[in-house]
């Protein structure tokens, strides 16, 4: 399942317990309204009034089980863009170490140094530079519009 149908699924669970919770409160009150108007006995009460309020702890439960956000994703994704917008940046302030896991990053297949011409190729570029560099300002306007 994409993130977007997750987010989308887990909103449509979310209104329904909603909903379901505003039904039983609903009925809690009827049921406390028509015992105060002696329209039920006592042990039908107490019975009644029981169950509804256990099947709204449930609810309420559930609701906050389904409001936890398990996924961490639109993080992953702001982190990741801003990472991939200030590449040079990161480069220049970071010590030798860190630089060579930027570069893994950057290039996952290596840099080859060609001796003859004095310079460097790459074969292939990492997902951080494919959604950032040049296409950073896009990625950005993509995902806020």
């Amino acid at each position: 399942m994409k993130f977007a149908e997750k987010e989308n699924t887990q909103a449509i669970d979310i209104t329904n317990i909603k909903k379901r919770i505003s039904t039983l409160t609903t009925e809690i009150k009827k049921v406390k309204k028509n015992h105060a108007l002696s329209k039920i006995e006592d042990d039908v009460y107490y019975e009644v009034i029981a169950d509804l309020e256990a099947e709204r702890r449930e609810a309420e439960c559930e609701l906050e089980r389904a409001s936890v956000n398990l996924s961490n994703l639109a993080t992953y994704i702001d982190d990741t863009i801003a990472f991939a917008c200030n590449l040079s940046s990161y480069w220049q302030k970071m010590d030798f170490e860190m630089c060579q896991g930027i570069q893994k990053l950057v290039f996952p297949e290596g840099v080859k140094w060609d001796k003859e011409s004095r310079s460097y190729r790459t074969t292939n570029y990492g997902s951080v530079v494919n959604s950032g560099g040049e296409n950073c300002k896009k990625v950005l306007s993509l995902c806020y519009g």
